[in-house]
């Protein structure tokens, strides 16, 4: 993970981060009724962003943008093994 900010002005800041994600699940099939077992990786990197601006000492705005990351899991394969 990585972040950072920027003040650009004063009263102008900018933020920003990057987050590598990996993810790998083995899994064994209990129920019987799954063709074998199987193992599950994914990889991802997501980020955000913003920027927040002050309109005195009291008051700022600001806005924002992020992405989010949903790993795979055993739990969402079918009764085949598949994703």
């Amino acid at each position: 993970y990585f972040q950072d900010k920027a003040d650009i002005t004063d009263k102008l800041v900018l933020v920003g981060a990057l987050r590598a994600d990996k993810t790998t699940i083995d899994f064994t099939c209990l129920d019987g009724s799954c063709v074998k077992d199987n193992t599950s990786s994914s990889n991802t990197t997501s980020g955000s962003g913003g920027i927040v601006y002050s309109l005195n000492e009291k008051t700022s705005v600001y806005a924002s943008y992020a992405q989010s990351y949903f790993p795979n899991s055993a739990e969402r394969f079918d009764a085949n093994g598949e994703p």
